[in-house]
């Protein structure tokens, strides 16, 4: 039964993962990041055109605190491309942390299609200290995590009387 127990604590504290997705312009939008993760933070962009139409993109991510970037210039990471009818396209996007935060900030991927701007959002919660890794967490996520440790503290302790 310990076995299970070090299973389940060492699954919850891999990282999973999350994203964002939005169909617009023509285009299947997916990102994926990180549920927790450190700066650098990677994301992946999948881009798939559902026209037969090309369509150029300019794509960039940035952590922001309203007006305030958290990861450099808004356009630190930025790729132009052209994609192709039904084509499809990945890519890994780069983030930095530029300073030491703490709270919960607004995490975006911009696109702009042909002249035209998409938005993706998500909150996300970031601690990031000199002394300590900086770890960020999707807040969409964050009480289901708490609430899984309880659960499995719960289940360790059930586990023992046995």
């Amino acid at each position: 039964m310990k076995e299970l127990f070090f299973f389940l604590l060492i699954a919850l504290f891999t990282k999973n993962v999350v994203g964002l997705s939005v169909e617009k312009q023509g285009l299947v939008i997916i990102t994926e990041f990180p549920q927790i993760f450190e700066s650098p933070t990677f994301l992946s962009v999948h881009i798939k055109n559902l026209e037969s139409i090309q369509k150029n993109i300019s794509i960039y991510s940035y952590l922001h605190d309203g007006a305030n970037s958290l990861s450099g210039s808004w356009k630190k990471n930025e790729q132009v491309f052209t994609i192709n009818g039904f084509e499809q396209k990945n890519m890994v996007l780069k983030n930095e942390l530029i300073k030491p935060v703490s709270g919960v900030f607004e995490y975006t991927v911009r696109l702009v299609v042909d002249g035209k701007k998409i938005d993706l959002n998500d909150g996300v919660f970031v601690n990031q200290t000199f002394k300590s890794l900086n770890k960020v967490s999707s807040v969409k996520s964050f009480e289901p995590m708490v609430l899984a440790i309880i659960g499995l503290i719960s289940l360790y302790f059930g586990l023992k009387k046995l």
